[in-house]
C-alpha cells in the first residue's frame, strides 16, 4: 500500500505542473526529445515489448514468467478499469486509443514499470536498473509529445510498480 500511496502523492505533487509542462512542451521549445524519438519510444512502450519478455520468460524462466505476466494481466485490468471511471480528457483534447477518455492513469507508463520491476525483481539491478531507465524515457515521451499529463505517468509508474510487486510478494 506504501506504493500507491507514495504515487497518489506524487501524482497529486505532478498534478500542479501538468499545465505548466503541456504549455512547455507545446511550444517546442527546449523539449527532453525529440518527436521521432518519442514516437519510437512510445511504439516500444505500448506493451508488445513487455508481453514479449515475459512470453520469452515463460519458456527460459518459468516461475518468474508467470509472475511477470501476472504483473501485466493485473495492471492491464485496473488500468483500463481507473480510466474508464476517470474519464480523463488527454492534453489538448487529443485522439484516444480506446473508445472512451483515458489519460489517467498512462497505460504505456504503467506497463512499462510493471515490466522494470518485474525484471529487477527477478534478476537484480543490473537488468533492473536498465529497465528502468528505458521505462522512465518511454514516460517521458509520453509526457513531451503531449499524448499524457505529468500526473498519469506518475500513477501509471505507480500502478506498474505496486501490481508487479504485488506478483512477486
Amino acid at each position: 500500500m506504501n506504493i500507491l500511496a507514495a504515487g497518489a502523492v506524487g501524482s497529486i505533487a505532478a498534478y500542479q505542473y501538468d499545465g505548466d509542462v503541456y504549455e512547455h512542451n507545446r511550444r517546442g521549445e527546449n523539449l527532453l526529445m525529440s518527436s521521432d524519438m518519442a514516437g519510437m519510444l512510445g511504439i516500444l512502450g505500448g506493451g508488445a515489448l513487455g508481453v514479449g519478455i515475459a512470453a520469452t520468460q515463460l519458456f527460459m524462466d518459468q516461475e518468474n514468467g508467470l509472475r511477470h505476466a501476472r504483473a501485466i494481466a493485473l495492471t492491464s485490468a485496473s488500468h483500463v478499469t481507473l480510466a474508464l471511471v476517470i474519464a480523463r480528457e488527454r492534453p489538448g483534447g487529443r485522439g484516444d486509443y480506446l473508445p472512451f477518455k483515458s489519460s489517467f492513469p498512462s497505460g504505456h507508463a504503467s506497463h512499462v514499470y510493471a515490466t522494470a520491476t518485474s525484471l529487477a525483481y527477478a534478476y537484480g539491478y543490473k537488468v533492473g536498473l536498465p529497465a528502468y531507465l528505458l521505462a522512465t524515457a518511454i514516460s517521458a515521451g509520453r509526457v513531451s509529445e503531449n499524448s499524457h499529463w505529468l500526473s498519469d505517468v506518475v500513477s501509471g509508474a505507480a500502478l506498474g510498480i505496486f501490481w508487479a510487486r504485488a506478483s512477486y510478494g
